[in-house]
């Protein structure tokens, strides 16, 4: 128990290192790190200017007004805001480390390599831009006058930690691939753009894109399930959906990293 708690705290010091110097290096490169901010605002101004747009014209869409949406567009914002800030520049690195022979310098570490390469570059930027989607969901839970207790606080941030799990094994399974494919950047970018189809209400989608994004490649942890625990709308796979998504990646990614260290490990003897 005593080992468990010092292997926590040691952990806990080795984030707080990480995270410091992240600040460091934005601070230092403060027209970067300030445009970056910017851009992020925008782009987000932009997703909620589109939907102010759609209920200018039409009063509801299968039930959801404006206000439904826009629980899902701060929702969307919360959850891209910490993958991209917190997961997908770290872990998109893995293939140039693969590729340059440079995974060894993590490999001899006593700590993971996979926490190391995910802390290596966290872009504060994108974090403080998740400010803009909370504050989002905030407002106008309080005016739909959803009733907001403990209960529902845990079960929202449970869907969120859900979906930051599932973006960050599906990343890392796409990433490790390079122990085979070496370059993987279209990978990548189609992944991004499969995971803003999570910025969409899923009742848009034809049922067979309903089904695949409910169950073989789970988009609608993203946004969707968040938002309709905020909503309190009536579906108890929820709960289902959130956990069972996470087994198949978790394995998946598992099984690739470690298989794909072994062809490293045989290429560098």
């Amino acid at each position: 128990m005593k080992l468990l708690v010092a292997d926590g705290f040691r952990y806990i010091r080795l984030i707080s290192t990480y995270m410091r110097l992240n600040l460091l290096t934005a601070l230092q490169y403060r027209f970067d790190f300030f445009a970056g901010l910017i851009i992020n605002i925008i782009s987000s101004a932009m997703i909620i200017l589109f939907y102010i747009i759609v209920f200018n014209h039409v009063n509801e869409l299968n039930g959801w007004t404006l206000d439904h949406m826009m629980i899902l567009t701060g929702s969307y914002l919360i959850v891209n805001s910490l993958y991209i800030g917190l997961i997908f520049h770290g872990v998109s690195r893995l293939p140039k480390f693969i590729l340059e022979g440079q995974l060894d310098q993590f490999l001899t570490q006593p700590i993971s390599p996979r926490l190391q390469i995910l802390l290596g570059e966290i872009d504060i930027g994108s974090l403080l831009s998740s400010l803009l989607g909370i504050g989002i969901v905030i407002y106008y839970t309080f005016k739909l006058q959803i009733k907001i207790d403990v209960f529902l606080i845990l079960n929202y941030a449970i869907a969120i930690i859900c979906s930051q799990l599932f973006l960050y094994r599906s990343l890392y399974f796409l990433m490790s691939l390079a122990f085979w494919m070496g370059k993987i950047d279209e990978l990548r970018d189609w992944f991004s753009l499969l995971v803003d189809f999570g910025n969409r209400p899923k009742f848009i989608y034809p049922k067979i894109l309903h089904f695949v994004f409910s169950w073989l490649i789970p988009i609608f942890l993203v946004a969707n399930v968040p938002a309709e625990i905020i909503l309190q709308k009536p579906n108890p796979y929820l709960h289902i959906l959130s956990f069972m998504s996470l087994i198949p990646i978790f394995f998946l990614s598992e099984f690739v990293w470690h298989r794909g260290l072994k062809i490293y490990a045989s290429a560098n003897k």
